[in-house]
């Protein structure tokens, strides 16, 4: 969080091929499908590097304070961010689903007490799926339904590259939980 550098490395040689200056904070990264863009999620906004040309190509103001986790849809066509907004006289934990061409906001979630630590959205592009301090939540944003807290999963959740299966850690901290997305999912969030 406190070195503002992003640096980007080529994993099969060993070899650093850039670094991004962010001048702030760096909370959260993203990278998109085609490796094209990187998402930077910082304090009161996320910012997009296009790692081809090295340059900063577009930011916005997605959360007031901190833009503490970013997931993008596998199609490449919605970013969805959590993070802290101020409304009235506190502060309150928020998720947000934007159009990834437009950056138009698309959908606010209801607010929640405690922080974001990760995200994910299913490959359909409907169900977020997100961790609070103690629970696994599912949401159909479109439906703008929530389907449940899942049971055995409390910590950073992922799916599995095939999409099949939700991944996290049990409320130890010490067990892993591999759940069947599908069993978990109404049949009408899956069409």
């Amino acid at each position: 969080m406190n070195d503002p550098v992003v640096k980007v490395w080529n994993l099969p040689q060993g070899k650093l091929q850039q670094q991004v200056n962010t001048r702030g904070y760096v909370l959260s990264l993203a990278v998109s499908k085609d490796n094209q863009n990187l998402y930077i999620g910082s304090l009161g906004g996320v910012k997009i590097w296009d790692l081809r040309q090295q340059k900063f190509i577009q930011s916005w103001a997605a959360h007031s304070l901190g833009v503490e986790v970013i997931a993008l849809s596998a199609d490449g066509k919605l970013i969805v961010t959590g993070g802290m907004d101020r409304q009235e006289l506190s502060t309150i934990w928020m998720v947000k689903v934007w159009d990834a061409q437009s950056l138009k906001l698309l959908k606010t979630l209801p607010g929640y007490s405690s922080s974001l630590n990760s995200l994910t959205i299913t490959p359909d592009s409907q169900t977020i799926i997100f961790n609070d301090c103690c629970s696994t939540n599912l949401w159909n944003w479109m439906n703008d339904k929530y389907i449940s807290d899942v049971d055995g999963l409390k910590h950073d959740a992922v799916l599995s590259p095939d999409g099949a299966n939700l991944i996290g850690a049990a409320s130890d901290r010490q067990t892993i939980t591999i759940k069947n997305l599908n069993s978990l999912l109404p049949s009408n969030s899956n069409q």
